[in-house]
């Protein structure tokens, strides 16, 4: 009998063609689900912003309306203003008479870092020593707000010794997101590396990307205040303000 040579008929082999197909088809997928989940994180990140942004115009709201003006800025930078120490309470003690180099300092309330009278007028410019929201004690203190630790930074300046305290964004959502400084109190806007080197950190050496804010004059709204900060969405520069949402 005659026996002729056959082929395995068990299972039908890819091609190349037709792998480089398959490779192909799944690269086109993952690019437009990476594409989709990117554009929805995007969507939640700018979401929660606005919702930090707002609950920050409350707590400056309620400083207004127990005071009968908005806290003090800082007519020489937005970003380095008074404003943790004004919204949450500052506790004043007076220098020392009987110890040599005590001078008089200020710490925020419901935190023990501390600030002297001349490091506040060396953060928040040379009009600021003093602090409006604060007493001798917590009971002499007209308004108090508890304050989230996670939108609180301490940030250090090559001139002072203490560190001042800041208003940013979480961390979680937006990490490693500072590196675009858009100066928003100038119109128009000016784009600048932070201090002219890069990132601002915390003492802890972490990016801080910090809510600016401006009274005097606000450009944006005119009787009442601008506050903004600028993240990476992205990979563009995204700005979140109290004047647009």
């Amino acid at each position: 009998m005659k026996q002729t040579r056959r082929g395995f008929k068990g299972g039908a082999a890819f091609t190349l063609i037709e792998m480089l197909v398959v490779i192909a088809i799944i690269g086109i997928l993952s690019s437009l689900i990476y594409g989709s989940v990117r554009g929805v994180l995007i969507i939640v990140t700018k979401k929660q912003l606005n919702t930090e942004c707002h609950d920050l115009e409350l707590k400056i709201n309620r400083y207004k309306a127990a005071f009968g003006s908005y806290p003090p800025d800082n007519p020489e930078n937005s970003a380095f203003s008074p404003l943790v120490y004004e919204v949450a309470g500052a506790v004043y003690t007076p220098a020392n008479t009987l110890l040599a180099g005590s001078p008089p300092t200020f710490n925020r309330y419901g935190d023990g870092s501390l600030l002297t009278t001349v490091e506040v007028a060396g953060y928040f410019s040379p009009a600021n020593q003093a602090f409006n929201n604060s007493g001798r004690n917590v009971g002499e203190i007209k308004l108090l707000q508890e304050l989230s630790p996670e939108r609180v930074a301490k940030v250090l300046s090559n001139t002072q010794t203490n560190g001042v305290q800041v208003f940013q964004t979480r961390k979680g959502i937006t990490s490693g997101t500072n590196y675009v400084y858009v100066d928003h109190s100038q119109s128009p806007a000016v784009t600048r590396p932070w201090n002219g080197t890069g990132v601002l950190t915390d003492d802890a050496g972490l990016p801080v990307n910090v809510w600016h804010y401006r009274t005097k004059p606000p450009l944006h709204n005119p009787g009442g205040f601008d506050l903004w900060t600028v993240v990476l969405l992205g990979n563009t520069p995204t700005l979140i303000s109290n004047w647009q949402r």
